[in-house]
């Protein structure tokens, strides 16, 4: 009987230790994901940043391409006037 009691208590301790290693790794996978998560959430916010830097500059891409496409069509318009005649070789 002490022997099955003895048995019974080390498979006891054993489950007790292994208990413990469990939630030692449930906390320590709990933090890991925290910390990834922060990651990816640092991560968003520099692909959102990323993001509006694009616009910003398309906008102002588009802002010269108007002004130069209307520098151009006043030019063409001031030249249209002033054609010259066609002159013969001789």
């Amino acid at each position: 009987m002490d022997r099955h009691l003895q048995q019974v208590h080390m498979e006891n301790v054993k489950l007790i230790a292994g208990a413990e290693e469990a939630r030692k790794r449930m906390g320590e996978s709990r933090s890991k994901a925290k910390d990834l998560a922060e990651e990816v959430e640092r991560q968003r916010m520099k692909i959102a940043e990323g993001a509006e830097e694009k616009r910003a500059a398309i906008r102002q891409l588009c802002i010269a391409l108007e002004h130069y496409r209307d520098g151009y069509h006043t030019l063409r318009q001031a030249f249209a006037g002033h054609r010259r005649a066609p002159v013969l070789a001789t």
